[in-house]
Parts: structure tokens; sequence; C-alpha cells
């Protein structure tokens, strides 16, 4: 898409994105990198002002360096995850390229202005937060270096929540109005369907990496009853929004999927009905030559039958709901299992 039509410049967020890509390195050793300059940046701070010994490695600011490319990588595979559903479920329309691209370009591109506003605002907020209540970063921040060190490590880590959430808001909205690009529904044509499935299974992922890393918290210790609770109780709600960010989105294809399904069973079952009345003729006639024929056929309906109830209406690959129930249970349980063990055994 040129200059010239798309419906707004991309982002500062999306450029930066850009700039990683174009890297003569590696994209997750840059993401790397960007981790290591936040965790030193926090490890200097509190070096500063003595909070930690000089040279000792904390573990709190190892886990809380994570925050400065969560954010930015969801967004990073989110994006790159939405071009290449949007490649695989062009056959499905080929008559309308003009508005899947234009739905391309909002699904892998944000608006500018808004991400903007939204960066700066929290950026700005966390700052006010630091300044006047210093605590809010750790005990004995008083350093001046140290105040800009940390500030300047929250500031891009944290800069990038609200833009993550927007954009997974908008992919979700997006790809219910791809969906609604599809005029006929063919359930034996059903791979293109499957191209988004990925693409919402991987934003709910974002829900499930924050509530395993609440379980990674709690199994580090140092937290009061009521913050134990807290974090189960709050991973309990990232687990639900999981569920909804995967499913809801496809919902409107999969009750088109059950209603193109149900006019096919309905199909079928005219022609059973009809192989039947013929039977009774023939048997009435005693025509048994044609009785035979009739009745192979109407068993051959019965398979098809069969086989048609067995497709399936949610639009995913076989696999798809395991890898995503398995991503939801299995890091939840072993985190459970390992605090309980770490705390009463």
């Amino acid at each position: 898409m040129n200059t010239q039509t798309r419906p707004y410049p991309p982002s500062w967020v999306d450029r930066f994105i850009d700039w990683i890509a174009s890297r003569p390195i590696p994209t997750w050793l840059t993401y790397l990198l960007i981790y290591f300059a936040s965790t030193l940046s926090l490890h200097m701070a509190v070096w500063i002002d003595g909070v930690t010994p000089l040279w000792e490695i904390d573990s709190l600011w190892v886990f809380n360096g994570i925050w400065s490319v969560i954010s930015l990588g969801f967004i990073h595979a989110l994006e790159r995850s939405a071009e290449k559903a949007v490649k695989r479920f062009a056959p499905l329309v080929p008559k309308k390229s003009a508005e899947l691209e234009d739905l391309r370009y909002r699904m892998t591109t944000m608006p500018a202005r808004a991400v903007l506003i939204m960066s700066v605002s929290f950026a700005l907020f966390v700052i006010l937060i630091v300044v006047f209540q210093r605590d809010f970063l750790y005990a004995g921040l008083r350093h001046p270096l140290s105040i800009v060190l940390g500030i300047g490590a929250l500031s891009f880590s944290y800069s990038f929540a609200p833009v993550l959430l927007y954009q997974a808001g908008r992919l979700l909205k997006y790809v219910t109005d791809a969906y609604k690009l599809v005029d006929h529904v063919n359930v034996f044509h059903q791979q293109p369907l499957y191209s988004f499935s990925g693409l919402t299974m991987q934003a709910s992922l974002f829900w499930i990496v924050m509530a395993n890393l609440n379980f990674i918290q709690n199994a580090l210790g140092g937290l009061s009853e009521s913050e134990y609770v807290f974090n189960y109780v709050f991973s309990a709600i990232l687990i639900t929004l999981a569920f909804l960010t995967f499913l809801l989105p496809l919902l409107g294809i999969h009750r088109r999927l059950s209603d193109a399904k149900q006019d096919v069973l309905e199909e079928n079952s005219i022609q059973i009905e009809a192989g039947q009345n013929k039977l009774y003729a023939a048997i009435a006639a005693e025509d048994y030559a044609k009785v035979n024929g009739l009745d192979g056929a109407i068993g051959s309906l019965y398979k098809v039958r069969d086989q048609l109830k067995s497709i399936p209406t949610w639009p995913w690959a076989t696999g798809t709901l395991h890898s995503f129930l398995s991503a939801v249970f299995l890091p939840m349980v072993l985190w459970v299992l390992q605090t309980l063990a770490s705390r009463y055994l």
C-alpha cells in the first residue's frame, strides 16, 4: 500500500519494530540486548544508591527486566502473524483484494497519533509516580543518576503496555471484519478459514504469559499471604481473558460454519428421504433388482451423513485447541505445584 492510499501513517512503535527487523543481527538477539540494557540500568540504580552491594545480581531486577521486551515483543509477533494470516486467507476473497489489503495494513500497522498519545501519557504517568513517590521503584531511591536510570527503564518498559492492549484489541476486531468478507462458507474448503486461529491464540498467549509471571513471582517468595492470594485470583482472571481472546473473534465464523453444516446435512436428509420413498415403491412393485440398487444408494447416503457430522465447525486446524489448552494449564499446574512444594514441604 503506497503512502497516498494508506488510511494513516505508521506509529513510532511500528517504525521501531521495522528498525529492529532490519538489523543485520537476529531479531531475538536485539530483544535480548534490550533486556540486558534494561536489567543493567536497574542494577546500576540500586548499586549507586547502595541498596544492593556493587556487582551483586538481584533476582528481582533480573525478573523485572522482562517487562522491557515482553510488550514490544508481543506487538512485533502479533503484527508479523497477522501479515502471514492475511496471505493465507486471501484465496477466500479473490474479488475483495482492496478491502483485504486495507485490513492487512490496519492489522499490521497502528495509527501514529493514537500510539504516540498512549505511550507518552503512560511514560509521563510513570515519571510522575517515581518523582513524587520514589518507593514505587524501590525503597532507598535517592541519587539523581539512579532516578534517571530507573525512570528511563520503567518508562521504556511500561509505555508499550497500553499499546499492546490497544493493538491486540484492534487485531481481534479486524479478524471479525475479515471473516465478514467471505460471502459463502464452504464446509468442504475450510483451510483458509483456519488462518486467523493462530493469530487469536497468539494474542491469548499474552494473558497466559502474564499469569505465569505471577506464578513465577509467587515462586520467588517474599510476598505476604494476601499478595499470594491476589496473584492467584488475578491469574485466574488472566486465564479467563485468554479464553475470551482466543474464542470470541472466531465465534462469528463458527456460527456460519455451523449453519452451512446444517444446510448440507439437510440436503443429505432430503436425498435419504427421496431414496427411501423410491425404495418403498420398488418393494411394493416387487422390483427386487431396483431394491438392491436403492439399498446400496441409501447406505452410501448414510455414510455421507456420518462424514458430514464429523466436519468441524470451529475454524482451527487439528491440534490447535490442544496446543492452546496445554499452554494454559500445563505451566499453571507446574507453578502451583512448585509453589506449594516450596512453601509446605
